[in-house]
């Protein structure tokens, strides 16, 4: 791929850096599958702790009538 002022070579190819260690790709992206498991399930936590049953209506009653079918 040639380098050029829009997109540069050089940026697919640079390491992510935490001190003296170079962190894999292969860590970046179990980092972030972690970072959004961890996210999906304090989501759906908080979503169950917020719920409250006595102000949802019931859906008993919901059913309609059944009505006459049309003759085709």
């Amino acid at each position: 791929m040639a380098e050029n002022a829009y997109f540069p070579a050089h940026f697919l190819r640079r390491k992510w850096v935490r001190g003296d260690e170079i962190v894999s790709g292969k860590t970046l992206t179990l980092i972030a599958i972690l970072a959004f498991v961890i996210f999906v399930v304090g989501t759906f936590v908080w979503f169950i702790g917020k719920w409250n049953a006595s102000e949802d209506e019931a859906l008993t009653g919901a059913v309609p009538a059944k009505t006459e079918e049309r003759q085709a």
